[in-house]
């Protein structure tokens, strides 16, 4: 490393160059000897990267500005006076779009084409007057000049509108053209020459990102750099493993790119779509994936690949992805693939920066994609179908990222749910399309790999429509309604994920555990949103049913997370912190009378507080963790004043817990990652008693309904009590026979001299009675089991309701009950066959027949008796299961 640096130093000699403080010394504050590499640095093993600038030039110098051709000035005196022209026009007519004020502005979303401004058929004349003056470059009379009109043919056609419509605020710019034929030229030169990126404009990008290229010593403009920075790193062999982890661990959870496209690019060199070699929003793409990949590493697969830990691994690859995205003109070029890199960006940054940098920033995504249209069902301008499909994946990780913010920080996103609730992905795979591609798209049937994507895009929308409120929208307040969003949303999943495979896929395995997560997470929504409003109270649930869901959420995402199967996508964990369900379960716990409740989830709550007090917004630091410290407190008061004895409880058995894991096993490490500094951002203000007003734990009444005992209809509990009643009683019928009716014979034969015949004619009835009997109720009993076991199969809402899977208990009982049929034909067929071909024989009264007889009628006992378990032990599994 030092002789690289030697070399630098070579090439650029210190009569050129000034040594400034370098970027490790910078962020950590500390005083620098500015050199290469600094003391500071060795000493604490971080990568030195030092910060150089040309030296400047002695005395003052005045910058004389190029004066413009005198075309240009005639010009603008031209467009002055149109511009009085139009304003004396507008005075004067008055006219404006139906239901608007004179100077209201336009509505969002207002698309090119849509008729703005209506000019009255007297003032046309003057503006086609207006036309033959500009078309002949003649002098624009003043306003209030009198001007003869003309109507003749001034309005010929004004042809192709080029990219005009693409502008923003389109529909004037459109109108301006119709009526001023005039200024055609000046706006197809500036749409069809775009804007390139100078060192001004790209200094401007780079300091919206929070990176400064004149600290670093660098050019924006200069490719070289970048991969200045990454040489340590980047070699052509770890650009292709981090381009792989990406596609294994980021890509199918977050679908922004077209994978056979990236991949041909990455592994094969061909043509990334229409770009050329080496153009800067490719560059800035390829940046922002190796970037995402280096934050999806734990710290030891990062230490096998890189050969350092993963603290200046990812300071580095964040200040060359910050350094491509300006050279990429981001702000400043319209260019969806620069777009797609900043937003892999915002979601990597977020793995390891817990400030406000993220949620801030997300701002300025927003509004590049409106700037694109990309909220627009409908562009003003054509686009193929591969366009469009990208174009709406990349609008919903933009709604996805905006849903996570708002969540992380408990605020209202910025993207009205209207937005997101229609224009969705297709559920194709992304070999079903390629760059240029233009035709109808053919949905594939079962599991592709847009169905994950969109369970998340329904989330998102579900999420807004039952916790935030905007102006436009109406918030869902009856509990039914809201119920009912949950509802569609199971269902809804429940057709996305069919076709998975989870016992066989590990990524299929841990999207269904995140769908029922995010289920749950709605569930609780529904009673508790994130954000109270005076006009509306949530509801009182009854029982600890609100304690068991909130605290049933973040137990399953710790089993979830401890899973060794979900290895390569634990660093989503770290971007959804379940902290609102913790903050629910210490208010319930507040008003918890149950120490039996306390003893089961105390110790879970306790493990979980510890854990997400690194992980939540700002850290422990922040607003959101303050209150909920608050509540923690009273609750661990009031714990303790349960039983005096049991104060033990506020430590306990969290070490020991089943959900307690280290935070490196867990989180990859993620404790050691500090926050990015240097975002320029003022303190939070304190809103303490706000939040934990909010926060107050809600009484519950004794004649409070349970929510979940009325989400079972009553269709639910005819089939429990046909299933469980029906297989007793089955059960104890078979029975009878073994324990009572069989021995009566035997000791008629025996007390009574009873005959052979009249015995085994006697058999012959009971037989036939039970076979007129049981199977016809072993049929009911075991169609209400199977129908309790489809009800509760996974992804329905009963499923999401139980503790565990209830269908393979259900299903097993029904099996057990029609297993009476089997068994009979089986192992009983033969002892019956004899005795019905004995029953129709007239038998001697001789003792060896007698003993035959008697012989036959016990096995037929025992038989009977093992076939009356099968229903037996079905009653047992129902019970259990309707309990459960």
């Amino acid at each position: 490393m030092e002789n690289q640096s030697n070399r630098r130093e070579s090439l650029q000699p210190n009569s050129l160059k000034v040594r400034l403080c370098c970027e490790m010394c910078k962020r950590r504050k500390a005083k620098c000897d500015k050199r290469n590499p600094c003391s500071n640095c060795r000493r604490i093993g971080a990568v030195c990267l030092p910060v150089e600038r040309a030296r400047l030039p002695r005395g003052r110098y005045k910058v004389h500005k190029d004066e413009g051709p005198p075309e240009e000035g005639n010009l603008k005196t031209r467009v002055e006076r149109l511009e009085r022209l139009l304003g004396d026009l507008a005075s004067t007519t008055g006219n404006y779009p139906e239901n608007s004020e004179p100077g209201a502005r336009m509505p969002p979303g207002t698309v090119a084409g849509s008729d703005v401004v209506s000019i009255s058929s007297s003032n046309a004349d003057r503006l086609n007057t207006l036309h033959q003056l500009t078309e002949a470059k003649q002098p624009i009379p003043e306003a209030g000049d009198s001007t003869s009109t003309s109507t003749n043919s001034c309005a010929t056609s004004i042809g192709n509108l080029g990219n005009s419509a693409s502008l923003l605020g389109g529909s004037f710019w459109i109108d301006l053209i119709q009526e001023t034929r005039g200024l055609r030229q000046v706006l197809d030169t500036t749409s069809k020459e775009p804007t390139e990126v100078t060192e001004e404009s790209s200094d401007v990008n780079a300091q919206l990102l929070g990176f400064s290229p004149q600290e670093h010593g660098h050019s924006p403009l200069e490719k070289s750099h970048i991969r200045d920075i990454l040489e340590q790193y980047s070699t052509p062999g770890v650009s292709i493993k981090l381009s792989e982890i990406y596609l294994q661990r980021v890509d199918p959870l977050f679908k922004v790119i077209h994978r056979p496209s990236l991949s041909a690019y990455l592994f094969k060199k061909q043509k990334y779509l229409d770009y050329t070699h080496g153009h800067p929003a490719v560059e800035a793409l390829i940046c922002s994936i190796e970037y995402a990949a280096v934050c999806s590493l734990t710290d030891e697969e990062c230490l096998s690949l890189m050969g350092e830990n993963k603290i200046p691994v990812i300071s580095t690859y964040h200040m060359a992805t910050e350094l491509a995205l300006s050279r990429a003109g981001l702000f400043t070029r319209n260019d969806v693939t620069a777009l797609q890199a900043f937003i892999i960006y915002l979601l990597a940054t977020r793995t390891h920066d817990s400030s406000r940098k993220v949620w801030t920033m997300l701002s300025l995504a927003i509004r590049i994609s409106q700037a694109l249209y990309l909220h627009l069902e409908n562009t003003p301008f054509p686009v193929e179908t591969f366009e469009r499909e990208m174009r709406r994946r990349l609008w919903f990780a933009v709604g996805l990222l905006d849903t996570q913010a708002s969540l992380d920080r408990a605020t209202e996103p910025m993207i009205p749910g209207s937005w997101l609730k229609s224009n969705l992905p297709s559920p194709i795979d992304d070999c079903d399309i390629h760059f240029g591609f233009n035709g109808p798209l053919k949905r594939r049937e079962g599991f592709t790999e847009m169905n994950f994507t969109l369970i998340l895009c329904k989330a998102q929308y579900f999420t807004r429509l039952l916790n935030f409120s905007f102006s436009q929208e109406t918030r869902a307040k009856d509990l039914n309604e809201r119920q009912r969003y949950v509802d569609e949303f199971r269902q809804t999943t429940s057709i996305l994920l069919r076709g998975s495979r989870p016992e066989k896929e590990a990524l299929h395995w841990y999207m269904n555990k995140v769908a029922e997560l995010v289920s749950a997470d709605l569930q609780l929504l529904v009673f508790r949103p994130l954000q109270r409003h005076g006009d509306w109270k949530p509801p009182q649930v009854g029982g600890s049913s609100l304690l068991t869901l909130a605290v049933g959420i973040i137990e399953t995402s710790y089993a979830t997370l401890n899973n060794t199967r979900i290895l390569p996508w634990r660093w989503l964990e770290v971007i959804f912190v379940q902290w609102y369900a913790l903050a629910v379960s210490i208010a319930e716990f507040c008003v918890c009378e149950d120490m039996s409740l306390v003893e089961r989830h105390w110790s879970t709550v306790e493990s979980a507080f510890d854990r997400f007090r690194d992980l939540v917004a700002d850290s422990e630091r922040g607003m959101l963790w303050r209150p909920i410290e608050n509540l923690m407190e009273r609750a661990r008061s009031h714990v303790s004043a349960l039983s005096p004895s049991n104060c033990h409880l506020e430590k306990s058995m969290t070490k020991e817990s089943v959900l307690s894991v280290s935070h490196q096993d867990a989180f990859g490490n993620i404790d050691t990652i500090q926050p990015a500094s240097g975002t320029g951002l003022s303190p939070a203000p304190d809103r303490s008693d706000e939040w934990l007003n909010m926060w107050q734990p809600t009484h519950v009444e004794e004649s409070s309904v349970n929510d979940f005992d009325a989400a079972y209809s009553i269709g639910i509990r005819m089939a429990q009590a046909i299933g469980v009643a029906g297989s007793a009683w089955l059960s104890g019928n078979i029975a009878s026979y073994s324990m009572n009716t069989i021995p009566a014979l035997l000791n008629g034969k025996d007390e009574d001299q009873l005959s052979n015949n009249t015995a085994v004619k006697q058999w012959k009835r009971v037989y036939q009675k039970g076979k007129a009997q049981n199977p016809p109720i072993a049929a009911v009993t075991s169609a209400a089991l199977f129908y309790l076991a489809w009800s509760f199969r996974a992804g329905t809402p009963l499923y999401q309701k139980a503790t565990y899977s209830l269908s393979g208990l259900y299903c097993a009982a029904g099996v057990l009950t029609l297993g009476i049929i089997p068994f009979t034909f089986i192992a009983m067929a033969r002892t019956n066959n004899t005795l019905m071909s004995r029953s129709k024989e007239e038998l001697a009264p001789s003792q060896s027949t007698s003993a035959e007889l008697d012989g036959l009628l016990r096995d037929w006992i025992s038989l009977n008796g093992v076939r009356s378990l099968f229903p037996l032990v079905a009653s047992f599994v129902g019970i259990l299961a309707v309990f459960s």
